[in-house]
């Protein structure tokens, strides 16, 4: 059993850096999502048969054990009571907390004796892989940081792995053990390759990431602790970007942050507070407190290479946002710490037909997981073919396996709004048609109905998402004067989307944009206000009031709202060109008046 475990996790370690599969959209992501989750399942699935087989419930009598379980608890509760329909939250960052905690603390039941120092070799061997794979992106052999999520993430898992094998020959010298040629070859392979990812991490470089704002983050923070429901359980795991959405601060509309929506905090304990409230924020307190405690009191674990890792990774925590990668490897490496020597936790051993019952339940759970798991899994394969469909211009294709996606997994907002969006395009390209036959025009119907109806089923599922709301607004302004009724919905459509981000100056000119398409020039005047003082170097935003005044025979203030629209556009631009003929239009007028 505990070589089957053993596998289990250094299959994961060895595939964590490297592996990507064709998943959904965000398919890096996501692959690692499915490595987690894969992983926790069959961890799952053997501590239940260890306890089918012995007949005996093993207990580890450690600090770490109720800690973990406090957690998970936080984590589950958030995942089930933020949202009624839970599969987002468990497919996304709640499943790769629950995966940290069951590898973390089914690890040590389930692995060898000599699993640390394999752990530390296999990661070594990916990490060397990872260098060297950045080396040939550094020097433009056209390969790409594919493999996680961005050089930042590159850098932190070889940050990581590289304090691992320095504090390893920093220990046997110490000792006065001579470290193999190997090791210092390793070594430095994998330094060079955390030099590359750092650099090209750096702001100036094409590949740097765009990270949340500290002050932004914490802005975000606060005023989720002023509801209690809230507070307590967070937005749920995976929807931090709803929190943001909703509570990101106006001053970020003068930033270049200002269009960017964030699925992350600035670090892991604001996110934490954000997406699993206080509950989560504070089972991942206890556990920090706890490894610091256990480093400080025990000197023995200063000198495993296994306690230095793990001290980066909560330092890397921090000070950086969570990617899904570094949250895996952080429960590996705690698993690996976790069964050292040095810690001598005890354990009892219950010998009880509870012990059948629990392995049952275990089983059941492998079993009922499996299934669900499998079919959301299938289902971001199918939607993936589907995006590539798309880019190959296949939209008949593309439909189909979309479909097929969301009968597979009808739970996705993501899914949902994406189908509906096809399902209009595809209307869309039939209504344009010269003569479309009788069959064509049923098929416009079916696919305007659908298109609603998905769009409808998107916002029931994620209410607090503004993609939801904007999809939704944007098919209904679509058939406006067509159906009827259209643009009312549209209206209400785009107010829901105001409620849940209301900073975004957009929303407000796309809304201003439908009454002033239906000669409603008061309201659209106060939308594009509106937007102006959410974001005053909004280009767009003047134009658009410009139109509007000058609908209204305000001639003086359209003057001053081209001007600005000049000031802000670049002048070799052809909205610049398009301005200027404009404002000498209505210069002219006003000089006639």
């Amino acid at each position: 059993m505990k070589k089957t475990g053993t596998i289990i996790l250094l299959t994961l370690t060895a595939l964590l850096p490297l592996l990507v599969l064709p998943l959904g959209e965000a398919y890096i992501a996501q692959t690692k999502q499915f490595l987690a989750l894969s992983v926790a399942l069959l961890l799952l699935v053997l501590m239940g048969i260890k306890m089918l087989v012995k007949k005996t419930i093993t207990i580890t009598l450690s600090p770490f054990t109720s800690i973990l379980i406090i957690f998970g608890l936080a984590i589950i509760t958030s995942i089930f009571f933020t949202n009624s329909y839970p599969v987002d939250n468990l497919l996304g960052f709640g499943g790769v907390y629950l995966s940290l905690i069951l590898i973390a603390g089914l690890g040590k039941e389930l692995v060898a004796k000599n699993f640390t120092q394999l752990f530390i070799k296999v990661l070594g061997i990916s990490a060397v892989v990872m260098s060297l794979l950045s080396a040939f992106q550094f020097f433009d052999y056209n390969l790409s940081w594919l493999y996680v999520e961005s050089p930042v993430v590159a850098a932190q898992f070889l940050g990581i792995t590289l304090v691992g094998y320095i504090s390893s020959i920093i220990i046997n010298t110490k000792r006065s053990k001579k470290n193999t040629p190997l090791v210092w070859i390793v070594t430095a392979i994998i330094a060079a390759g955390f030099g590359l990812n750092l650099y090209s991490s750096l702001p100036t470089q094409p590949l740097s990431p765009i990270l949340p704002s500290l002050t932004a983050s914490w802005s975000v923070a606060i005023e989720m602790l002023r509801t209690p429901n809230t507070a307590i359980l967070g937005a749920g795991p995976n929807n931090y970007h709803l929190a943001y959405a909703q509570f990101r601060p106006a001053w970020l509309n003068q930033t270049e942050l200002w269009n960017i929506q964030f699925t992350r905090g600035y670090n892991l304990p604001l996110t934490l507070l954000v997406s699993t409230g206080i509950l989560g924020l504070i089972g991942w307190t206890l556990l920090v407190l706890q490894i610091l405690k256990q480093v400080k009191y025990n000197s023995a674990l200063r000198s495993s290479p296994l306690t230095w890792m793990l001290l980066t990774l909560l330092a890397t925590q921090l000070v950086l946002p969570p990617f899904i990668s570094l949250l895996i490897l952080f429960g590996l490496v705690l698993a690996a710490w976790l069964s050292l020597p040095a810690h001598k936790f005890n354990q009892k051993k219950y010998h009880h037909p509870a012990a059948l019952a629990l392995g049952a339940i275990l089983l059941i759970l492998f079993v009922f997981g499996s299934y669900v798991f499998g079919r959301a899994t299938i289902a971001d394969y199918t939607f993936s073919k589907a995006n590539q469909a798309g880019q190959n211009n296949q939209m008949v294709e593309m439909y189909q396996l979309q479909q097929q996606a969301v009968s597979l997994n009808p739970y996705l907002a993501s899914y949902r709004r994406r189908y509906a969006l096809t399902n209009l395009s595809l209307a869309t390209a039939l209504a344009n048609k010269t003569e479309p036959t009788e069959e064509e025009r049923s098929n416009m119907v079916q696919l305007i109905q659908q298109s609603i109806g998905e769009s409808r089923a998107a916002t029931t599922l994620q209410p607090a998402d503004v993609r939801n709301w904007q999809v939704l607004a944007q098919i209904y302004n679509n058939l406006a004067g067509t159906i009827t009724g259209a643009d009312q919905w549209a209206v209400d459509s785009y107010v829901q989307a105001i409620q849940a981000s209301p900073t975004n100056p957009d929303l407000r000119i796309a809304l201003g944009s439908i009454f002033y398409s239906v000669d409603q020039f008061e309201q659209a005047e106060q939308l594009f206000i509106q937007a102006i003082q959410l974001k005053p170097d909004h280009a767009n935003a003047h134009y658009n009031l410009a139109n509007t005044l000058v609908k209204q025979d305000k001639i003086e203030d359209a003057i001053i709202a081209y001007e600005n629209v000049l000031a802000l556009v670049e002048p070799d631009s052809e909205d610049y060109k398009v301005a200027a003929e404009e404002l000498v239009t209505i210069q002219t007028k006003l000089g006639q008046q």
